[in-house]
C-alpha cells in the first residue's frame, strides 16, 4: 500500500504545482458535471501499438467506428483549464461511447476525455 500512497503523493504534488503555475485551474461546477474524466500519472514511455493484442480476434471484433482523433494527434482542451496533450489511446466504453486519452505534454498526466472536449491542433 505504501507504493500507492507514494504514487498518489506524486500525482497530487504535480496537481498542486500545475495550479501554482497557473496551468491547472479549479474546475467549475459545469466542468465537473459535464466531464467524465480520470487523471493518472504515467511514469513509463508509451510504446508502439502491440499487434498481438488483437491476435485471435475477428476484424469486426476490434474495428471501432470512425473517431475524431487517432493515437499521436496533438490536441487541446477547449473549455476550462488548459490541457495541451498528445492522444495516446482512443477506445469505446461498454456502452459504445468513444473516449480519448490525452497525455499532458511535458508532464505525463493522463486524462480521459469525450471527443467533443478536445480540438486537434497542428503540429
Amino acid at each position: 500500500m505504501k507504493k500507492y500512497s507514494t504514487i498518489s503523493k506524486k500525482v497530487w504534488d504535480t496537481v498542486k504545482r500545475l495550479k501554482q503555475e497557473g496551468k491547472l485551474s479549479e474546475p467549475t461546477q459545469e466542468d465537473i458535471e459535464n466531464e467524465p474524466t480520470a487523471l493518472a500519472f504515467t511514469p513509463y514511455d508509451i510504446s508502439e501499438w502491440d499487434v498481438t493484442l488483437t491476435d485471435g480476434l475477428e476484424e469486426e471484433e476490434y474495428i471501432m467506428k470512425e473517431t475524431k482523433f487517432k493515437v499521436g494527434d496533438k490536441a487541446i482542451k477547449t473549455k476550462g483549464y488548459e490541457f495541451p496533450c498528445t492522444i495516446v489511446s482512443v477506445f469505446e466504453t461498454v456502452h459504445g461511447n468513444v473516449r480519448v486519452v490525452g497525455e499532458m505534454d511535458g508532464y505525463g498526466l493522463l486524462h480521459i476525455f469525450n471527443e467533443d472536449q478536445l480540438e486537434r491542433v497542428a503540429e
